[in-house]
């Protein structure tokens, strides 16, 4: 299980913080609920991990209400996702049946034992939340020969080793058809050698797109080494798109060393060190805290001006 410090940490019910609409879950799930969006015929059912729906033309915050209060797992809202959602399936795994109601702009955290622990779901522009795990088609990426084909069908449906080579080989083509695929490798594949295979690729092409997925990575990978490669791998992309995702790391990541990583990572970036190191002194971890001390104790003895007085 996450400790304290875990991605966000639980609030009331309905409770506003920092902009943010943090759905609290009880912890054991329920059978059928009263009807949804004012009609009878309109249900959800979350059950053993098991979701089934049948809405037509309900907003999303609604839906998400409802089954905030019967999921096992932890819904947090940033934001308001008002728009209207239809949907009819029955008896699907939780985390499908969420992907099709949600759609888009969204992030599955993880316990260490691998349950599906939070579900962030966001109202802003899919800055760092993937909106599908499908793999791009052969269509939509081939178009120079049967080269880019083949490694496709090798990422598809090759083993562990096959599918890194094969990410290793579309990440040196630097074509952004085979970018996508890459990219379906980092969000989509099972193996964690694979996903960390994916992310040397990315950090080798770099640009908005890689790190993009990147910083999805970091925020959202079941496996903390991925992710630990994955916070490593964003810095290097540029201070733009590595911040946010550097900052949250730091300050919820369950690990400790995603943690370390992030903190080194920032104050190289240079973003407000003083602050981030101060902040920093706080961390429960002494890997984290006895870091942040030394590095503030470097800043004050070289007299870096960083627009704020040092000291813990």
């Amino acid at each position: 299980m996450f400790h304290d410090r875990r991605f966000l940490r639980a609030v009331p019910s309905w409770a506003v913080v920092m902009g943010w609409l943090a759905y609290s879950v009880p912890g054991q799930a329920v059978g059928e609920v009263a009807p949804v969006g004012g009609s009878e015929h309109a249900f959800i059912r979350a059950e053993g991990g098991v979701l089934s729906v049948k809405i037509v033309g309900v907003p999303l915050d609604e839906v998400l209400r409802v089954l905030a209060a019967k999921s096992e797992s932890r819904l947090v809202v940033h934001g308001s996702r008002s728009e209207r959602v239809s949907s009819e399936f029955d008896s699907l795994p939780l985390e499908e049946g969420l992907r099709r109601l949600i759609k888009e702009n969204f992030v599955f955290l993880y316990s260490p034992d691998g349950q599906l622990q939070e579900v962030h779901i966001s109202s802003l522009s899919p800055r760092f939340f993937p909106a599908s795990r499908d793999i791009p088609g052969e269509d939509a990426l081939s178009g120079e020969g049967t080269a880019l084909d083949n490694l496709i069908a090798r990422l598809k449906s090759g083993d562990a080793e096959e599918r890194k080579r094969a990410v290793r080989e579309l990440g040196e083509l630097k074509d952004e058809r085979a970018i996508e695929a890459v990219i379906w490798a980092l969000d989509g594949d099972e193996d964690p050698h694979v996903r960390k295979e994916a992310i040397w690729a990315l950090e080798d092409l770099g640009g908005r797109r890689a790190g993009t997925a990147l910083a999805a990575a970091v925020m959202g990978d079941r496996d903390e080494s991925v992710r630990q490669r994955a916070v490593a791998a964003v810095a290097k992309i540029g201070e733009d798109v590595a911040v946010e995702p550097l900052t949250l790391a730091l300050r919820h990541d369950p690990d400790r060393l995603v943690r370390y990583v992030a903190l080194v990572s920032l104050v190289e970036i240079g973003e407000d060190s003083v602050s981030i190191l101060r902040e920093a002194l706080n961390d429960p971890d002494e890997l984290i805290w006895a870091k942040a001390d030394e590095l503030l104790t470097v800043i004050r003895n070289e007299g870096v001006n960083a627009g704020s007085p040092v000291g813990k």
